[in-house]
Parts: structure tokens; sequence; C-alpha cells
């Protein structure tokens, strides 16, 4: 792969199309300026994002040069054959496109307060129109983000599992629906996360006051303080530090602590030496 997986994926995917002046619409993944124009050589069209890292970027309309961009302007020159465009809108966006003339085309959007009139390029536009599939997924994906980022990868494959199993449904409860009524409209994308945490938490909400001990129970730590309470390696993934919480003990990221140890008989997680011994010494006060 001389050029690169994305110039390697598109070339290989769409070659049975190539030369009979198809449009290619794919994302900043796969596109590159030599793409463009191997597809072009082969008369074939492209429309897509890019990163402004790519090799053949014009340097005029980089990260640097175009950071402080006012919010609507519009940067765009060619490349040859290849017209390069970066549009300022609710964030910036690179257009590389084969199939776009230089301009720009009047959009309507719903805005508070009514409906607003928006000049935006023609290839921003191109793209938007036949943006599908993947593309379309991420970004339905992105306006209701759900969990936490973190180091461990499994986390994240949970929740974009999560995250695409929710925008699927909604598509598939839109799609059952139809057709409706002139006058009426579906159901939201924000409605149906809505419906989904309201049905999951359906009978399962406390209506009364929680009341809370003042001082450390003993329920469920064991009876005795004899020489029983052994620190071992508890069970099971790490967990905060009972101890810790209490005094509000803190990580550099703003957490508590966590510990594989803890009591043998409290079962309760606990950092070695001080936090075992101030924990064991409070309750045999309690007692």
């Amino acid at each position: 792969m001389p050029h690169g997986l994305g110039h390697h994926v598109v070339m290989n995917m769409g070659r049975n199309y190539l030369g009979k002046y198809h449009h290619f619409v794919y994302d900043n993944y796969f596109s590159s300026v030599k793409l463009a124009e191997d597809l072009l050589a082969q008369n074939t069209y492209c429309c897509s994002t890019i990163r402004g890292s790519r090799k053949g970027w014009p340097q005029q309309l980089n990260k640097a040069n175009t950071d402080k961009m006012a919010p609507g302007e519009i940067k765009a020159m060619t490349i040859g054959r290849l017209l390069a465009t970066v549009f300022n809108d609710k964030r910036k966006v690179s257009v590389l496109s084969t199939n776009s003339s230089p301009g720009v085309s009047t959009v309507t959007r719903r805005v508070k307060g009514g409906i607003q009139h928006v000049e935006i390029p023609n290839s921003v536009l191109n793209y938007n129109n036949h943006m599908f599939g993947v593309d379309l997924a991420d970004q339905l994906r992105s306006y209701y983000a759900v969990g936490r980022s973190g180091v461990k990868w499994w986390r994240y494959i949970l929740w974009f599992v999560v995250q695409v199993s929710i925008v699927n449904a909604w598509n598939l409860y839109r799609a059952a629906q139809r057709p409706l009524p002139s006058n009426a409209r579906g159901v939201s994308h924000l409605k149906f996360r809505l419906d989904i945490c309201s049905a999951l938490v359906a009978g399962n909400v406390s209506k009364g006051k929680r009341k809370v001990s003042q001082g450390v129970s003993t329920a469920g730590l064991g009876s005795s303080l004899s020489s029983d309470h052994q620190l071992e390696r508890l069970m099971g993934r790490k967990g905060a530090c009972h101890w810790c919480s209490k005094i509000k003990a803190k990580t550099n990221k703003g957490r508590t602590p966590e510990t594989p140890y803890g009591c043998s008989i409290c079962k309760v997680h606990l950092h070695k030496e001080l936090c075992f011994a101030s924990f064991h010494k409070e309750l045999a006060s309690a007692q």
C-alpha cells in the first residue's frame, strides 16, 4: 500500500465503478489529495472531508492559517483540477472536491425563534447532501454522548455499542411510524433517548428519603474486631478505598483512590496500613 490504507480501500472497493463518471463520497479517514487525483485520472469524481495535515493540502489552508477564521468565513483555492475549501460553521470543516464548483449556496436552518438563511460553500452542500452510512451514524452518535472517556479500551467499545444501538433503534422506530400525517412530526432523537431513560428507571426509583447514618455503620462489617480481621486481596476488580472515601481523599484526577486489597471479614476495600488501621479503630470505638 504505497499510498496508504485509505487510498487502497477506496480504489479497491470502487474498482468496478472506475472510468464510468461515478461520484464517490467518503470521510476524512480515507481522503487524500493523491486519492482525488487518481480517481479523477480514471474519470471518477469525489467529494470528501479531509484532514489539514494530509500531504499535498495547501499551506494556506492548514491549521495555523485557519485557526482565526470568523464564524461563517470561507476560504477556498484550487489544486490543479481539485477544489480545496475550509468553512468555519459551528466548527471548522475542510472539504476536497472534484465535483463541485467554487461559490456558495443559500440554505435554511431552524433556529430558536424561526428560520435562518445561511450561505455555505457548494462543496460542503454537496457533501452534506450525499453523506450517508457510517459518517451520518457518527454524526448522530456524537450529539448525545453517554459514558465517559478512559484508558481501558473495553469501556470505549461498550459505550460505542450502546450508542450505535440507540441510533439504530431510533431509525427503526421512525421507519415503523411512516407514513406520518402531513401535520405530524416524528419522535426526535432527544425525545427517543429520554423515553429510553424513563423506561429503564421505571419502577426502580425510591420515593422515600434515605436515612443517612452520621457514624460508621457496623451492619455487615463483622461482629467482632478480633485478629480474624486480616488484610487480603479481595475477589474481583479494584474498588474505591472505604476510608479514603470517608475522609474525601482524591487523586490528581479528582477520583477516590482505588485498591484491590481489603478486610477479610468486613469485605470492604482498604489501603494497607493507615486506611486499614484507621477504619478498624473507628469501627471498634463505634461498637
